[in-house]
């Protein structure tokens, strides 16, 4: 095999005719002529042509293209093999047997480009920044169950090689400032995070530059400035990083398990054992991770004050999606609630119910319940005929989630609202009696609070508890609240909640949301409630100091002392 040549301006020389290779001259016109790639429409020729001439003839050859073009024959494999490209791939392969050939082909091509992409100077370097968010693009579209072109070993090495990529133009002044003075920066940035957070979705990102790739966007994305993004994009950015949190987690320690992810996260590969055989290679991974997590937060933090400034302006859609994002990551946000208090009463009526009840759900996880807003998000939940709540809340792909949101909005306004609202607006009956699916959906507080589905960070404590002798019940069932604790001392009002990455907001020690309202309803109702944040726990580097650790917490939350002795 030849050296790999360089991707510079003279690989990006432009294509014509049968420059594409001697056996290429019938199928140039798969590849659209350079730059057209952000040009590309559904029904253009691009995406109609069978990937079996196209994969088999350009095998061996990849290093002959130009980057872009190189993306431009992964994106029309991708294309081809999706649901709006199968008709034409009947027509042109109408075997089996063709069809498997063509997926097998195409696999290999792809495996190509990922080797010349996994070389420092590889083609993906060297695209624009603008192609960039093509790479996570062509990583979810081909790893979609009826595509499944690429395989995820594929896709991870493609996302590192964007890593790579991006952080090129961060870390050199000179691209920097380039970027800087980009007018399709913003977008780019924008649409590169909400790629990649749904590859994240799809497991496309490895747990050991998960946090590497989500800390550089933040840079990017800091560095050319928040106030140059259009409101749209700021807020398809948060909603990206604040999904990206509920899938890495946060805290001060991210990665301090080695395995770096939350064991039911699809980004999760344990590599723990690796990791623990190279101890200066992990503690890089470990301090590269909270630098990542800071980055993280300081863009976060950026993009609610930027915002809040903003509010005034926001459509119904986007101050619903700026709330969510509110009540999920646990942030500092008091200015961004405050902006929001004042922009939603006007904009209730451009809300959707859906859009009402997530709203009314943000305020309510952060205890914070102006009494105009809540009467004004209520009133329109309230105001749903029996067909539209059925609609909402049980038939839609979303349903579950609304009735968890509906849920912990009544529980709040019963528990909460008292304190802070007199009179107090209520949730008519009728929301809350949809029988036996909503009372299945409305039992947690999220849709992670499985019984059962244990932490390996919780199966250490009960195991520890085991030994001294302290009877409990793992994933008990608050009956009054309708939600699940982690675990409950026997015979007794002690609750310890155990909070691992996926509790914390990026690069602090705020816990989310939905935590702080479960622990707020629990206290009111007179529960004791021991919180064993995962970042102390790891720290403690041997059972017995665990085991004085955990009493101790207990004995200083409660009246209940626990053994902490060797058995």
């Amino acid at each position: 095999m030849r050296a790999l040549g360089a991707w510079g301006s003279a690989g990006r020389r432009a294509l014509a005719g049968a420059s594409l290779g001697a056996g290429l001259p019938r199928y140039a016109t798969l590849l659209p002529p350079p730059g057209a790639l952000a040009r590309q429409r559904e029904g253009d020729g691009f995406s109609a042509v069978s990937p079996v001439p196209l994969a088999a003839s350009l095998l061996g050859q990849l290093r002959e293209l130009p980057p872009g073009d190189v993306l431009a024959v992964l994106k029309s494999l991708v294309d081809a093999f999706s649901p709006s490209g199968q008709a034409h791939l009947d027509a042109a392969a109408p075997a089996k047997s063709e069809q498997s050939f063509a997926r097998e082909a195409s696999k290999r091509l792809f495996e190509e480009a990922v080797v010349l992409a996994d070389h420092p100077e590889g083609w993906v370097t060297a695209l624009r920044f603008d192609e960039l968010w093509y790479i996570p693009h062509i990583c979810v579209l081909g790893r979609r169950t009826d595509t499944q072109v690429p395989s995820i070993n594929h896709a991870r090495r493609l996302m590192g090689a964007t890593d790579r990529a991006v952080r090129a133009h961060v870390d050199s002044p000179t691209k920097l400032a380039a970027l800087r003075q980009a007018t399709s920066a913003p977008v780019s940035i924008s649409n590169l995070c909400m790629w990649t957070m749904q590859a994240g979705k799809l497991g496309a990102l490895s747990s050991t530059n998960a946090h590497r790739l989500w800390g550089t966007l933040a840079a990017a994305a800091l560095g050319v400035g928040v106030g140059a993004f259009r409101t749209r994009e700021l807020c398809k950015m948060l909603h990206a990083y604040t999904r990206a949190q509920a899938l890495l987690g946060g805290g001060p320690d991210p990665l301090s398990e080695l395995g770096g992810i939350p064991t039911n996260s699809p980004m999760r590969t344990r590599p723990g054992r690796a990791l623990a055989d190279h101890p200066d290679r992990t503690q890089w991974l470990v301090e590269r991770a909270k630098a990542d997590g800071r980055r993280c937060r300081q863009l976060m933090l950026a993009l609610y004050g930027e915002l809040a400034e903003r509010a005034p302006s926001l459509t119904g859609t986007e101050l619903s999606r700026v709330a969510w994002s509110i009540g999920v990551s646990g942030l500092p946000a008091q200015p961004l609630l405050r902006a929001l208090a004042r922009a939603l009463p006007a904009a209730t009526p451009s809300l959707s119910a859906a859009e009402a009840c997530t709203c009314l759900w943000a305020l309510c996880c952060r205890g914070y319940y102006p009494r105009d807003v809540i009467a004004a998000l209520v009133a329109p939940l309230n105001a749903l005929d029996a067909v539209a709540v059925r609609e909402l809340f049980v038939l839609q792909a979303s349903s579950r989630a609304r009735r968890v949101q509906l849920s912990a909005i009544d529980l709040a306004l019963r528990h909460e609202g008292p304190l802070a609202l007199r009179p107090t607006p209520e949730l008519s009956p009728h929301l809350l009696g949809l029988g036996e699916g909503m009372a299945a959906g409305a039992s947690k507080f999220s849709a992670g609070m499985v019984p059962g589905a244990s932490s390996d960070l919780h199966l250490q404590v009960s195991a520890l508890l085991s030994e001294m002798s302290t009877a409990h019940e793992n994933e008990a069932t608050i009956a009054s609240l309708g939600c699940v604790v982690d675990v409950l001392l026997t015979d007794s009002p002690v609750v310890l909640e155990i909070f691992g990455p996926t509790h914390y907001a990026f690069g602090g020690t705020e816990i989310t949301g939905s935590s702080a309202l479960k622990l707020r309803l629990l206290r009111l109702e007179g529960w004791l409630v021991v919180e064993l944040p995962y970042y102390e726990w790891n720290a403690l580097l041997s059972v017995q100091a665990r085991r004085e650790y955990l009493a101790g917490k207990i004995a200083g939350n409660t009246d209940r002392a626990l053994d902490a002795s060797v058995p």
